[in-house]
């Protein structure tokens, strides 16, 4: 491969004088990440927003040149942990050695970005069965972010062209949801999701709708409680705080209308009543951002892909779009920052 590699054993040093740098993690190995990061790169306009540091092996981008054809870019730098060894590496295959490897991408990029103050993270995706294997218990890179940055509240978002969405609960099984619900919770997604569309996208005052948790938000109290014991409590507390915010509204007629742009973001009460719309619009072009880190990141909205792993069919388009976005929300946030 190019002269583009460092291992970790030297570490990077990094150019102050650059705007911004991306530190990008592969995920886990024997899924598409390195492939979706190394097309993602050929991509002229997207090298300009500023440097690339990439965490991952040195090993399996070999393997993904050879498959794609593809070159690696002489002026992005590979963090090369050699944590993947040739012999032992294959795609497409739930592993210990590649959970833990991924892991180690993260966390490096995390140490390296205490250090970096204009410095954004872009994560491929991981694998939680190859986490959970390897003997890392989290469950998705929202609760490790939170617990190598010792972030005190987070919240994961989803944005795209049509939506932008924050969630009240993340993953859970729906068994546990109703109980897990609090007025709490909900006041401190309804809040991650105004701060974020005012910070990072320019919305003086986002105008918010949140949905119920029952269909037809509970019927009056025929389908459950939630909706006036929980929610609505939450909603005039933000709304007591300046809030522009509506709900509970049910969820099937929300989305239509948030499509359609009547609002600026949507608060979900769980992963897929949120996700389950948002994918079959966005699928492309959809981008995860978790809120409340010391700094910006973003990752694509797709998982390993391990049916597809290795036989250079992935699509790099929401990898780009995490990448120009985590640029973007880092650009908006200096001309608030100015304003105020």
């Amino acid at each position: 491969m190019g002269n583009g590699f460092r291992n970790l054993k030297r570490k990077p040093t990094l150019n102050r004088a650059s705007s911004r740098t991306a530190f990008i993690t592969v995920g886990d190995p024997g899924g598409i990440g390195g492939e979706i990061v190394l097309k993602a790169l050929q991509v002229p306009r997207l090298r300009k927003q500023g440097r690339f540091v990439v965490l991952g092996t040195k090993t399996v981008f070999d393997t993904t040149e050879d498959l794609t054809g593809l070159r690696w870019p002489k002026e992005v730098l590979l963090v090369n942990l050699g944590n993947v060894k040739e012999k032992r590496f294959s795609f497409g295959k739930v592993s210990a050695l590649n959970g833990r490897a991924a892991f180690e991408y993260i966390q490096e990029a995390v140490r390296l970005l205490k250090n970096e103050k204009k410095g954004i993270l872009v994560t491929a995706p991981i694998h939680k069965e190859s986490l959970q294997k390897a003997g890392l218990h989290w469950p998705g890179h929202t609760e490790m972010l939170q617990d190598l940055t010792g972030s005190k509240k987070v919240n994961m978002m989803f944005v795209g062209r049509h939506f932008r969405i924050s969630f009240v609960t993340w993953h859970l099984s729906m068994k546990e949801l109703s109980s897990a619900l609090s007025s709490t919770k909900v006041l401190d997604a309804i809040l991650f999701l105004n701060d974020a569309l005012h910070r990072y996208f320019s919305k003086k005052r986002p105008h918010l709708a949140v949905c119920a948790l029952n269909p037809h938000a509970g019927e009056g109290g025929l389908f459950g409680d939630e909706e006036k014991r929980v929610i609505a409590p939450a909603l005039l507390k933000a709304r007591k705080q300046g809030i522009w915010v509506e709900g509970p509204l049910p969820a099937d007629s929300l989305f239509y209308n948030a499509y359609r742009g009547a609002y600026d973001g949507v608060v979900a009460m769980y992963h897929d009543q949120g996700l389950i719309p948002f994918k079959m619009i966005e699928r492309e072009f959809g981008v995860n951002v978790t809120l409340g880190l010391p700094f910006i990141r973003t990752s694509p909205d797709h998982g390993t892909a391990f049916d597809i792993a290795g036989k250079n069919r992935a699509d790099p388009r929401s990898m780009i779009e995490a990448i120009l976005l985590g640029h973007e929300m880092a650009q908006n946030i200096r001309r608030v920052r100015s304003r105020c």
